[in-house]
């Protein structure tokens, strides 16, 4: 069964409000034929009179006022819905999806703060979890983009490298002057981070690379609590530079790690997938931040 289209509703939208056909073929700019064969198929599929007539005017019946009041809340969401894709298509309105590693970058609220100057109605949906988390959240489409820690496995992902970062052992003692793996070795340690996953991992193969097995006594992927459990005396700690943050305050002591590689940060996103306007727009935004090449996405 064949249902009214938006284009009929909208021809007899015309010819209510402006009591004639010619009238209203004016105004849709059509001629008076095509425009009396519209409304007499309407009325024919409905099995109803939607008019009547009185003198040259036409007069609508109660059928007609029921499907006029229908037809103008059809016809004024469907204005809404075109008028809103236009916004999100354009980057003026939507919803931006993003994942930010445990460790999260000191830099995203004044990155953030920009992205708000520039689209101030966008809404946002931010994921904080470990790296591989946020690459199955990416593979689900829940995401757009993540904010993590490299490496990663998976060849279905974009990149972009935006800094790499020294490693700081941080500790409560203060006679302690340690900042080498070897002299870290047998110190208690807190790993950021769990078993398999992030920066427990990449630590872990730092020591094992050169024939070591540090102590872990604790792993802990919550950093305020790393931080306080640290500035308790727990046991100490090994973070990349963007995670002293957290450390700011406490009483503790901190060194680089001289003999321990770097950390890469970067921001990924999945290939050969439609990227709104605002990820794209964000993506942007970071590269620009961080001082690093942006690819084409577009």
């Amino acid at each position: 069964m064949t249902i009214l289209d938006f284009k009929q509703m909208r021809y007899f939208m015309a010819i209510v409000e402006e009591k004639t056909i010619l009238a209203a073929a004016k105004r849709l700019h059509m001629s008076q034929p095509p425009l009396s064969q519209q409304l007499r198929t309407m009325e024919a599929h409905l099995g109803v009179s939607l008019f009547y007539r009185k003198g040259r005017r036409l007069v609508i019946t109660e059928a007609g006022k029921a499907l006029y009041q229908h037809s103008y809340q059809m016809i004024k969401l469907m204005e809404a819905a075109e008028a809103e894709v236009k916004e999100i298509g354009s980057g003026e309105k939507g919803n931006l999806r993003i994942g930010v590693y445990t460790l999260s970058d000191i830099d995203l609220p004044t990155i953030l703060t920009k992205y708000e100057e520039n689209f101030p109605h966008i809404s946002y949906n931010i994921h904080q979890n470990e790296s591989s988390q946020l690459i199955h959240l990416l593979e689900l489409r829940e995401i757009d983009a993540a904010l993590i820690r490299l490496p990663f496995s998976g060849d279905n992902l974009e990149k972009v490298i935006l800094q790499e970062e020294p490693f700081y052992y941080i500790t409560k003692w203060s006679d302690t002057t340690h900042n080498t793996l070897e002299e870290i070795v047998h110190e208690a340690l807190i790993l950021p981070s769990t078993k398999r996953l992030g920066l427990y991992e990449l630590i872990l193969q730092s020591f094992h690379s050169i024939g070591l097995t540090p102590y872990v006594k604790a792993e802990c992927s919550d950093t305020i609590l790393l931080a306080n459990l640290v500035d308790q005396g727990f046991a100490s700690t090994i973070v990349p530079h963007s995670a002293l943050e957290v450390f700011r305050h406490k009483d503790v002591h901190i060194r680089q790690i001289k003999d321990m590689g770097y950390s890469s940060y970067g921001i990924v996103w999945k290939k050969n997938f439609y990227l709104p306007k605002t990820i794209r727009e964000f993506i942007r935004l970071v590269t620009d931040h961080y001082q690093v090449e942006c690819p084409d996405l577009d």
